[in-house]
């Protein structure tokens, strides 16, 4: 099976270089690897034509525009991809030796997967994680549990494959349409992409796995979008929104089950999206924080039914 490889940089040369010398060391080269950055991303620029220069396998450089959203981005870099399989990650993910060769080996043993993803590893993570916990699900009240991080035993369906770790049959991402462009994103940032794309795979019939063998070891960079003052603000509406709608327009589409879902977004919610409990729960340590928090996801989770009603 043939691999492509996609990843977005802006502004991280040394998070790329380590990312892209941790390619070129794969036990299964890729067949083409597309490299996707913004024009004024000079910095990046030296890094990608020293390995341009190489000439191990094709490196395609994608230019956008600042005004071009992450999955646009991913569009025009799915308009380029060859072979069999498209795998992602992120420029600050170093993939572990045998990471192409775990995926390709997992489409081989499950023909019925339109994606396969793996375990990301945070550096200092020094805690015990248990074997067979739950990773990567979508409850049918819609809370949704990622914990791509744990350790579990064996190859297993999921609802859910992260960002950072995750690959796709080329096939199946054009006969869906390619990346979702609703969502609401941030100059460096789109949230939940891969919750939409993972269900209107599993929508199509097919199904998504997880090997947490396939690593890549993640070292989170800073996201230069995060240097605006508003910054949190835009990210706690944002993540609401694209999460509610995605849910509502793929998970539960006019399934009477979404009245559940949001009377437990509003009145529970998460540690990540506070409803009215976890307001309850943060206020004594967070006082005003804990409101501010509580309004921006709520603001985000009205907008995202609106957009879904309308």
């Amino acid at each position: 099976m043939d691999v492509c490889l996609m990843l977005f940089t802006y502004r991280r040369p040394v998070d790329l270089r380590r990312c892209l010398t941790a390619i070129f060391n794969q036990s299964y080269s890729v067949l083409k690897l597309i490299i996707i950055t913004r024009i004024e991303d000079t910095e990046s620029e030296p890094i990608i034509s020293h390995f341009q220069e190489i000439k191990q396998f094709e490196i395609m450089k994608i230019m956008v525009t600042e005004d071009c959203s992450p999955m646009e981005a991913f569009n025009l870099g799915l308009q380029h991809a060859v072979g069999d399989i498209l795998a992602i990650t992120h420029d600050d993910a170093e993939p572990q030796e045998n990471w192409i060769e775990r995926i390709v080996n997992a489409y081989k043993q499950y023909p019925d997967a339109g994606g396969i993803g793996g375990r990301e590893i945070f550096p200092g993570e020094t805690k015990m994680l248990p074997p067979n916990y739950k990773v990567g699900n979508v409850y049918w009240w819609g809370k949704i549990t990622g914990n791509h991080h744990y350790l579990t035993n064996g190859i297993f369906s999921v609802d859910l494959i992260t960002g950072s770790n995750c690959s796709y049959k080329i096939t199946v991402l054009k006969d869906i349409g390619g990346f979702d462009n609703n969502l609401c994103w941030q100059r460096d940032s789109c949230w939940y992409w891969d919750l939409s794309l993972g269900l209107r795979i599993k929508i199509n019939g097919l199904k998504l796995y997880y090997d947490s063998d396939a690593v890549v070891n993640h070292y989170p960079g800073l996201l230069f979008s995060q240097k605006g003052s508003d910054y949190w603000k835009k990210v706690g509406w944002c993540k609401a929104k694209n999460e509610t709608w995605i849910m509502l327009n793929y998970y539960y589409k006019k399934n009477p089950l979404c009245i559940v879902y949001i009377f437990w977004w509003l009145m529970v919610g998460t540690t990540d999206a506070y409803g009215i409990l976890q307001l309850l729960r943060y206020f004594p340590k967070e006082g005003t924080l804990a409101w501010h928090k509580f309004y921006d996801t709520l603001y985000g989770r009205f907008q995202g039914v609106k957009m879904w009603m309308y």
